[in-house]
């Protein structure tokens, strides 16, 4: 059974509920109280709908019943009443508010669970059985994962413990997981202390990897991941601790947790898997047709497919906080996340009090920039035209079909391909001119070369081919 404590139930509290609620899987709600006593509830698709009354807040325990199930590979969960899958996410979520959660399972004997919060020793039950607990303080979901004999390594993370955790048959590989994530350790530290006591890495029967707060789970096939695979993930989900973390972000409005996951991971991984992960995204973004685009602020979830939320929201929004470190800093950036970790815990946190915030920590100009690039679709067309060399000098103009402002960076080559330097210049309006020292005498001009700013590809094709790097020679 789960215990959550609801603030601000007016009426009646929606949970979510996950796919176990499905007519065939065996498994139903069988009762529910508030504040200890037995109260009416609904359950729809995917919804349970509790009375709650007048009460401002309430304790809303939640027990399940259904047939027990015995499922292979040993990855599942046990309560009183009913055999859960360990990778199922079983527990009712909060849509748009925050709650208390108290959780507490029975297990058989030797198995080992992970959950969200602080974990109480595991109590012995008698007759083959071990009750496991979690208590966390303020969240929208609890997600818990169990197997018989899991295999484990502990690290440390600003100021929390890592867990790895793999099955028996896949111990062989939990070196190769442990070894890249060592190197991590240290690199969140100035986002500032995790906000929760235990972070998880969990292989579990999902056939990839998931993010939950601080359950990260990998999926049963361990041998093709590398570091330049795994570092990236595990770094945006364990990211998710800090953005959103206990912040409650609702359910109709922007997803910001993603793109502050995405820059967060840029800053903690080496450069180079940060400069793919960006050249991944910038491309991702200028691809998108523009009839596609919307605002970062609107995108409340997966719009229609991945491939379209993942270019606005990870990706423009990676290249937008990017762009806004360019402006301000990197270590004004870093107040800014040590700012919304620590004042926004267990409050509801929407992309305006985000530029609020931004606002008062990096100044109001930056405030502004911000509240437009999270609102406004669309980035500029930017491309090289013109360009010649005139002795040690390069000259050119960005072209652009709109009238936007900004920097960018123009990246020098040698004839390898080598960056030999970068020169950040100024545009705005349809067409700026530019003049570059380039006394090494380099092979090639290339617009953006570490890939830092929100751009569209050119209309025109050959544009978007001559366009975007140029060569001097």
């Amino acid at each position: 059974d789960a215990t959550l404590a609801v603030g601000e139930a007016r009426g009646y509290v929606a949970l979510d509920l996950a796919t176990f609620t499905r007519d065939d899987s065996g498994v139903r709600v069988r009762g529910v109280e508030v504040d200890g006593q037995p109260t009416a509830f609904v359950v729809g698709p995917r919804r349970l709908v509790v009375e709650t009354g007048d009460r401002l807040d309430a304790t809303i325990r939640v027990r399940y019943a259904g047939d027990v199930t015995v499922h292979g590979g040993g990855d599942f969960v046990l309560t009183d009443d009913v055999v859960l899958r360990g990778e199922s996410g079983w527990l009712p979520t909060l849509p748009d508010s925050a709650g208390r959660f108290d959780v507490r399972v029975r297990l058989p004997d030797g198995y080992r669970a992970f959950g969200q919060g602080e974990a109480t020793a595991p109590r012995p039950l008698g007759n083959g059985w071990t009750q496991w607990a979690w208590q966390l303080p303020t969240g929208r979901d609890f997600t818990l994962y169990a197997a018989p004999a899991y295999v484990t390594e502990e690290l440390e993370l600003a100021g929390a413990r890592l867990l790895i955790a793999v099955w028996p048959e896949s111990a062989d590989a939990l070196p190769t997981l442990v070894e890249p994530l060592r190197a991590l350790q240290g690199r969140f530290e100035p986002l500032g202390p995790y906000p929760f006591g235990t972070a998880n890495i969990v292989q579990t029967g999902f056939p990839g990897g998931y993010g939950a707060l601080s359950n990260v789970t990998l999926g049963r096939d361990l041998a093709d991941l590398t570091p330049e695979t795994l570092l990236p993930f595990v770094a945006h989900e364990l990211a998710h601790g800090w953005f959103p973390g206990t912040a409650i972000v609702p359910s109709d409005a922007g997803q910001w947790g993603e793109p502050f996951a995405q820059y967060a991971m840029t800053l903690v991984v080496d450069e180079a898997l940060a400069l793919d992960e960006r050249r991944h995204c910038a491309t991702a973004y200028a691809a998108l047709p523009i009839e596609q685009d919307v605002e970062i602020s609107t995108v409340t979830g997966v719009i229609e497919d991945w491939a379209r939320t993942e270019a606005i929201n990870y990706c423009k929004g990676l290249l937008v906080l990017t762009t806004l470190e360019d402006r301000v800093g990197q270590p004004a950036m870093l107040e800014l996340l040590r700012a919304l970790s620590r004042s926004r815990a267990g409050q509801i946190t929407t992309w305006d009090d985000i530029v609020d915030l931004a606002g008062a920590t990096l100044g109001a100009e930056h405030g502004h920039w911000l509240r437009a690039a999270v609102t406004t679709p669309g980035a500029p067309d930017l491309r090289l035209d013109a360009v010649q060399r005139r002795g040690s000098a390069v000259t050119g103009v960005l072209r652009q079909s709109g009238a936007a402002e900004g920097a960018v960076g123009l990246g020098l080559l040698d004839e390898q391909g080598a960056l030999l330097r970068t020169i950040t210049v100024p545009f705005a309006g349809p067409t700026t001119r530019f003049t570059v020292e380039d006394s090494a005498g380099a092979a090639t001009l290339v617009l953006d070369p570490a890939f830092r700013l929100a751009r569209r590809w050119p209309v025109d094709a050959a544009a978007t081919a001559a366009g975007l790097r140029v060569a001097l020679r």
